[in-house]
């Protein structure tokens, strides 16, 4: 199951990237998804160039309007979890912690970040 979710977590951020990337008609290295709390709730951000963008749902990143197959109820809670864990393991508050989701080299990359500090690279195993 884990795996599973590694392997469509990464097609599926891989995907919305490169759709971002094309909509801001940059190379998709200049674009990235984040992962924040606020309150002890996910949410995401788009950012171009490493700056905000705008705020985006599940389902914008997933690319559909109806997440038929579920996979906001199996991805979010444990990206959550993670947040919530790294918040712990590293003394870092809710609202300063984020993981950032960039494409390097053709592969999904992800970085711990405490507010703008970067904490560490992180395995996609590692949300999960």
């Amino acid at each position: 199951m884990v795996d599973f979710i590694s392997e469509e977590f990464s097609r599926i951020c891989k995907s919305a990237i490169e759709r971002f990337s094309s909509e801001f008609e940059c190379p998709k290295e200049d674009v990235c998804l984040t992962f924040n709390l606020r309150e002890e709730t996910l949410f995401f951000r788009l950012l171009k160039d490493f700056k905000v963008v705008r705020e985006v749902t599940f389902n914008e990143i997933l690319n559909q309007k109806i997440d038929l197959r579920g996979y906001g109820l199996m991805v979010k809670p444990f990206i959550t979890k993670c947040l919530f864990r790294f918040c712990e393991q590293y003394d870092i508050k809710q609202e300063d912690v984020s993981v950032m989701v960039l494409v390097v080299q053709e592969k999904i990359c992800l970085v711990l970040y405490n507010k703008v500090t970067q904490v560490k690279q992180i395995e996609i195993e590692e949300l999960f």
